[in-house]
């Protein structure tokens, strides 16, 4: 049997434990991996839907990610199937898919992400997610399937409405709640402690769980909100990105400084 990459965040699912992300916008080197796996970071959110990455700089950080054992997890432009076969032949251990509001939509998505029989995703030769080694496609395509994870977002009230359908799609690994934009589109941007917002959140949460998905969030910070989405089965946390967390550590510290 052909060994491929451990993901960590099906290794933390399957553990019951929870993964925790870093988002990656703006670095570009490879030197950010090492840095999210030293502080402690299970998978990184590599955005190619808002930042500049370039599909070379993604499979750079995606080889050095596997190594490390930091799940490098790719966010694609909206239904941007080319860029997400890229981004797997590259590397990537998962793509998340934004924007997803129809169960039609994931269907497409099963369809470009997983291999045949699952799927129809086109087959490359000596992936780096198993050490490229030469292996028959019979035997590659289920040792990869096996590891990479296919999140779908939602976050519009489309999205929400339809999620128990969504989440019904098999092939489909995670229902992962973008709370900015799901807060925006439901006209209270910002407003996370909403009534609203939160019956939103719930709804989706008990799409996941009702057909066995696991559920992840990004945009909600630490608080008693939180430990009330850890309590209700969210497992996949996308802690901050990378500017953030060097902008507010960077003031904290010089505002002691200063003082």
């Amino acid at each position: 049997m052909i060994r491929s990459a451990e993901n960590m965040v099906r290794k933390r699912l399957h553990s019951g434990e929870v993964a925790v992300g870093l988002g990656v916008r703006l670095f570009r080197s490879v030197e950010i991996v090492g840095l999210a796996a030293e502080a402690g970071y299970d998978w990184l959110f590599i955005d190619l839907e808002h930042g500049s990455i370039s599909l070379e700089s993604l499979s750079q950080i995606s080889n050095v990610a596997v190594l490390s054992r930091c799940a490098p997890i790719v966010r694609v432009p909206q239904l941007d199937f080319s860029t997400a076969s890229r981004a797997l032949d590259g590397g990537a251990l998962g793509v998340i898919f934004p924007h997803v509001e129809t169960a039609e939509e994931a269907m497409a998505i099963v369809d470009h992400v997983r291999f045949p029989p699952r799927g129809r995703r086109s087959y490359a030769a000596r992936q780096p997610a198993i050490g490229f080694a030469a292996r028959p496609a019979r035997e590659v395509m289920p040792a990869l399937d096996a590891e990479i994870l296919c999140f779908v977002m939602i976050e519009s009230a489309a999205g929400v409405a339809n999620a128990a359908a969504i989440a019904a799609v098999p092939g489909i690994d995670v229902l992962f709640i973008g709370a900015n934009d799901l807060a925006i589109d439901l006209g209270i941007a910002d407003q996370f402690d909403s009534a609203d917002f939160r019956h939103a959140v719930d709804r989706i949460i008990e799409a996941g769980r009702a057909h066995g998905k696991a559920i992840g969030i990004g945009g909600i910070r630490a608080g008693e909100y939180m430990q009330h989405l850890l309590q209700a089965g969210v497992s996949i946390i996308l802690g901050d990105m990378e500017a953030s967390i060097l902008v507010e550590g960077g003031r904290a510290q010089t505002s002691m400084l200063k003082k």
